[in-house]
């Protein structure tokens, strides 16, 4: 089996820039945000669950999950992301084992956003921790998302902090200098992860 590896870190901390390059890199990537699209399409049971505690209110006119109100709800009613995490995080962390068990590479990599605030950790032999200036990721969300900087600060304050995510990590990249200075502590971090992973064979 493949090293299983978890990439985190905050909201615009620079996940996405590293989980491209490890994946141009040969790196199976797994992201969960993606699987978290993939299980609401319209007529599966993790969509209809969700209509079912949250009413139509969380449908477009197409039948689809309207990810813009969920978003806001949840955000003003802690209660209901605690739903919604309860609804969805169990199938979400299925398919993530599912996936991770497949991979065939010295070692693959599963983005998970929440990793430390969920029980995903357990799923994993390897955390990583992603870190970057918060001004930086105000700006960067601001610009992705065409938010406010209330709106940014409010999902950031949802989230765990990264002296919390690095206490619990077995490794660290620091987002704060340019994205070739990223994309080279991520050529590292491959190496790292590769030899970790030869290791972790030859030992068996």
């Amino acid at each position: 089996m493949s090293l299983r590896v978890g990439l985190t870190g905050g909201i615009g901390s620079g996940k996405t820039q590293i989980s491209n390059r490890l994946g141009e890199l040969g790196v199976e990537i797994i992201d969960t945000d993606k699987i978290a699209r993939e299980i609401v399409v319209p007529a599966l049971p993790t969509l209809n669950r969700i209509v079912d505690h949250f009413g139509t209110d969380a449908l477009t006119n197409t039948k689809h999950l309207d990810r813009a109100w969920l978003r806001k709800h949840v955000f003003d009613h802690p209660n209901a992301r605690v739903e919604l995490d309860r609804i969805t995080h169990p199938v979400i962390a299925k398919l993530t084992a599912q996936r991770l068990s497949m991979s065939q590479g010295a070692y693959c990599v599963a983005v998970i956003p929440l990793l430390i605030e969920t029980s995903f950790k357990r799923l994993l032999d390897h955390v990583v921790v992603v870190t970057a200036p918060i001004e930086k990721r105000i700006t960067w969300i601001m610009n992705r998302n065409q938010l406010s900087r209330s709106e940014v600060l409010k999902i950031i304050d949802s989230q765990v902090s990264d002296d919390e995510r690095v206490a619990q990590a077995n490794a660290t990249v620091q987002n704060n200098g340019s994205l070739e200075a990223l994309l080279l502590a991520t050529d590292k971090l491959h190496l790292d992860l590769h030899n970790l992973a030869t290791k972790k064979s030859n030992t068996k």
